[in-house]
């Protein structure tokens, strides 16, 4: 038996979706202007930042920034057990299908997901990941190849856009050049101003971007490469023992070995030149003081 103690497991309603999820942007929006300028901001904003029904924390999603090691730690930080449901939706080599699904229990929830949300957030634990950019630009492009590479559904939308700007499915996979032409594609998608539909892909848009430190306003941002002990400062901030290794221990997904991509890294440090700022400023600092209520830090 679990040995958390009595707390609110599942959130009361099933997950906001269509006209009742456009709302509660709006009504985000309209409710704190002076945080989200717009309701494709709000739509950015909220759709990244997750929170459990108990509200103690507030994680700011990072993808390509070991997601779903830090998905499952947090399921086992918020409930005391081990994440065991499983999940397949017949995608071959592709394991994150059940730690990034958590909202099907209606246990974990984007903030797009429910009301009064920033509210909620305000009295979190508020955290984030972030990777080294490059590194995180490769397993980027990447994951865009190995898509290709199995003729997956997922980012087809954005491999007919490369196509059109040059980008050669057959020559330029895992190549320097396909690599230069996949940050070109980036930096133009990350740039685009687009006040209805589509918004660039959170797997390739810059990390800022999908964190929101301005809106998150995080307790704690800690760096991929502290992974396991960034994540046992969060179990001592939620009043929780140490997480197994095995379960902080990110892990890479079924793709080649990456190569350096010499000469390119002026070209990342452009792109992602705010990235390069959170990156180094993060650590295992706590930012402001918080503590769980009745928990001696």
């Amino acid at each position: 038996m679990s040995s958390v103690p009595a707390q609110k497991l599942f959130f009361d309603r099933p997950a906001l979706s269509g006209m009742a999820r456009a709302k509660n942007l709006r009504d985000a929006m309209q409710a704190h202007p002076d945080r989200l300028h717009s309701v494709r901001h709000a739509k950015r904003v909220l759709q990244r930042i997750t929170m459990p029904a108990s509200g103690a924390w507030a994680y700011g999603s990072n993808p390509k920034a070991a997601t779903t090691t830090t998905y499952n730690a947090l399921f086992e930080l918020t409930f005391g057990c081990r994440l065991s449901a499983a999940l397949d939706e017949g995608v071959a080599e592709w394991a994150d299908q059940s730690p990034q699904n958590l909202g099907k229990g209606q246990i974990f929830y984007q903030l797009a997901e429910f009301e009064n949300c920033l509210e909620a957030m305000d009295k979190a634990f508020r955290f984030s990941v972030v990777r080294n950019p490059f590194e995180r630009a490769v397993s980027s492009f990447h994951f865009i190849c190995f898509t290709q590479e199995k003729a997956f559904r997922h980012f087809y939308a954005d491999r007919l856009r490369m196509n059109v700007m040059g980008f050669d499915w057959d020559a330029d996979p895992y190549t320097t050049k396909g690599f230069i032409k996949f940050l070109d594609y980036a930096e133009q998608e990350a740039s685009m101003d687009r006040k209805e539909g589509r918004l660039a892909d959170p797997h390739f848009r810059p990390q800022w971007m999908n964190m929101s430190l301005d809106i998150l306003n995080p307790h704690l941002v800690f760096k991929v490469d502290e992974l396991s002990d960034g994540l046992d400062v969060l179990a001592h901030q939620l009043g929780r023992p140490p997480l197994a290794r095995a379960t902080t221990t990110a892990r890479l997904n079924a793709q080649p070995e990456r190569p350096e991509y010499p000469g390119t890294r002026a070209q990342v440090e452009r792109v992602f030149a705010k990235d390069y700022e959170i990156y180094e400023d993060a650590g295992l600092h706590l930012r402001k003081n918080w503590a769980i209520p009745g928990h001696a830090s």
